[in-house]
């Protein structure tokens, strides 16, 4: 086989179709075209290349967000030119490869469209056979906006439910495309678009998919498996309490992941995870699936991964195309990542079934012939399992998360606390230790970066927001614009700082309200860690909702965009080490708890104030519970 790296080439950017939403500001640059930074290896997009070249201002720094929005509605033209050998004219074994296109795009070559795009959650290759020419070829990839395709398949297709749709949410149930990058409750709205993977002309041998295919780890040696129907982590033989987070896209563009600083980037979270003594990271449904250097690292460090196919929180469609493209990436994922053996299960999605039956989905899908259409089903309990059981190397595979074994997915609690896995969103503080869920793969509670990463990122020099008394009215405007969260500053502050902090008068100053407020996201999870590895019998892990986050800001996450650790990440690393003892109340009464994920007994004492020290014993792999007394 031989290749030709096509990122090493010149390429330039420009704007097409409708420029009516263009500021005048950018009309120019974006219409004479600007230049491309694709970087072999990693790519790029339509954001970078116009940051880089001055034509928009930073979407993820102060309120540049609201007027950077019309870029993912316009439509963009990436151009090159390059040359081949005079042995590859007339070649009926030509082919144009991309690893990914994001997202809808057509491709042509010397005036001929080749082929067109549709998933970014797979290759594509087009065959070049009567189309490459000995010297100076020119290659042209165009781009849909992404904002403009989903709102134009949501006309075409029926407008399907999907998170945040009453809020205005873009449709991002209407592409294969990462969710999160069309905005979500911890992440801007920055539709991209671009080459975001390598690219090339090659002659002869087979393409990216094919050899996914045939390098698939058919007997990879796995220590480490998942019981679908209890939910427990199986780790050489053993039921292992699952410790760890949820992951989601690191950063907002290709540069941040990929190549030799995103990767670096990536890995040092993974190693920050592991260090907090996470074993597990769900990578979410939510976001798209990660760099072999992100399984390469998990595999190193010894984190297992669940997997999750790229659904989340939304009803989806199931015509013809769409069928066949949410294949082929079944496919193509599952054959590439079943040679990793930190992968331990496939997941069909996030928050799709509980969606349906409990956030009003029900009765909202389009009809087909007087019907309901489907709805995503047919992938989630046909297509991926099936997929799965053929090419996934024996791991277990999950409809979705959270899920509840036997239930009827038509229209089942998929929620439930008794059995499968739950996403406890509804209780906080002391009510989280009202319920054992058999496992529990999200919870959490929202806090903002660190003060320093906020100051960085240009949100800290405005005048305070409309806050209210439930955080002293001292939070910056730009900062309080980034916050997406269902029930906004009135929930996430408002109402939980008084919980956290009965009595107390609000934070005078932001000083403090940020102290406070990440005091009471540490608080918490602490609490809540302990509690479910305290009740190991009975829950089979705890997955904090989330690790990291794409930008400064609020969210859930436990290191900010910038890499720093938040204190809830020192208190989680507290409440997940291999031995942990706290006071818990039970029945009415205090209690020691000591968890012991060892294979050595542990003779202690822990200091309970009023009391004194109480000694407990805990022995290998066990939890002990010891009653406080007077």
């Amino acid at each position: 086989m031989e290749r030709l790296d096509l990122l090493r080439c010149s390429w330039s950017v420009r704007a097409s179709g409708d420029l009516g939403g263009v500021p005048a500001a950018s009309l120019a640059a974006v219409t004479r075209g600007v230049p491309a930074g694709l970087v072999p290896g990693v790519g790029g997009c339509v954001h970078t290349d116009l940051i880089d070249a001055g034509a928009i201002a930073d979407p993820s720094a102060g309120m540049n967000e609201v007027a950077c929005a019309w870029v993912s509605r316009t439509d963009w033209v990436y151009e090159a030119v390059f040359t081949a050998p005079a042995s590859w004219a007339g070649r009926g074994d030509a082919w144009i490869e991309f690893e990914c296109l994001d997202t809808a795009a057509e491709v042509s070559v010397n005036g001929v469209v080749v082929g067109r795009s549709a998933s970014e959650f797979v290759p594509w290759r087009f065959p070049l056979a009567g189309v490459l020419r000995a010297g100076e070829n020119v290659v042209r990839v165009s781009f849909v906006g992404p904002a403009r395709y989903v709102e134009a398949e949501r006309a075409r297709l029926g407008a399907y439910p999907h998170n945040g749709d009453a809020q205005g949410w873009l449709p991002y149930n209407m592409m294969r495309k990462s969710a999160v990058s069309l905005g979500w409750d911890f992440a801007p709205r920055v539709g991209t678009c671009g080459i975001s993977g390598g690219a090339w002309v090659v002659v002869g041998g087979e393409g990216m998919i094919d050899r996914a295919m045939a390098s698939r780890g058919v007997g990879v040696s796995r220590r480490a498996r998942f019981d679908p129907e209890r939910y427990r982590l199986i780790v050489d033989g053993r039921a292992r309490f699952a410790r760890g987070v949820n992951w989601v896209p690191e950063g907002l563009w290709p540069r941040d992941r990929a190549g030799a600083a995103g990767g670096a980037r990536v890995r040092r979270r993974l190693e920050q995870a592991r260090a907090m003594g996470a074993e597990v990271v769900r990578v979410w449904g939510g976001g798209r699936y990660e760099s072999e250097a992100f399984y390469d690292a998990c595999d190193e460090l010894g984190l297992w991964v669940w997997q999750d196919f790229m659904f989340a929180c939304a009803c989806y469609p199931e015509d013809a195309a769409t069928r066949a493209l949410v294949e082929a990436e079944a496919r193509y994922q599952v054959a590439r990542l079943s040679r990793h053996p930190c992968v331990v299960l496939w997941c069909g999605g996030n928050e799709n079934h509980w969606a349906y039956a409990s956030w009003g989905f029900k009765g909202r899908v389009p009809e087909v012939d007087g019907r309901e259409a489907g709805r995503g089903l047919w992938y989630w309990h046909d297509l991926l399992p099936r997929v799965v059981a053929e090419l996934g190397d024996g791991v277990a595979y999950v409809p979705d998360s959270p899920w509840t074994p036997g239930m009827d997915p038509r229209g089942g609690d998929a929620n439930a606390a008794g059995s499968g896995d739950r996403h406890t969103w509804d209780l906080f503080g002391d009510e989280f230790r009202s319920q054992v869920p058999a496992f529990c793969s999200e919870f959490g509670v929202q806090s903002p970066s660190c003060e320093e990463t906020l100051r960085e990122a240009g949100l800290l020099g405005s005048g305070p927001g409309g806050g209210g008394p439930g955080w002293g009215g001292v939070v910056p405007a730009a900062l309080e614009a980034r916050q997406r969260g269902p029930g906004g500053m009135d929930r996430w502050y408002g109402e939980m700082m008084g919980r956290a902090y009965p009595g107390a008068a609000p934070p005078g100053d932001f000083a403090a309200w940020h102290a406070k407020a990440q005091g009471m996201q540490a608080s918490w999870l602490e609490s809540a860690v302990v509690w479910l590895r305290a009740n190991g019998d009975r829950c089979g892990g705890a997955l904090v909702w989330q690790l990291n986050e794409p930008w400064a800001g609020f969210s859930w996450s436990l290191i900010d965009a910038a890499g720093r650790e938040k204190p809830a990440y020192r208190a989680v690393a507290r409440a997940m080490a291999p031995r942990v003892s706290a006071v818990v109340p039970r029945d009415g009464a205090g209690w020691v708890v000591a968890v012991n994920d060892t294979g050595e007994v542990w003779r202690s004492t822990h200091d309970v104030e009023g009391v004194g020290a109480v000694a407990f014993e805990a022995g290998a792999w066990s939890v002990a519970w010891v009653r406080v007394t007077r």
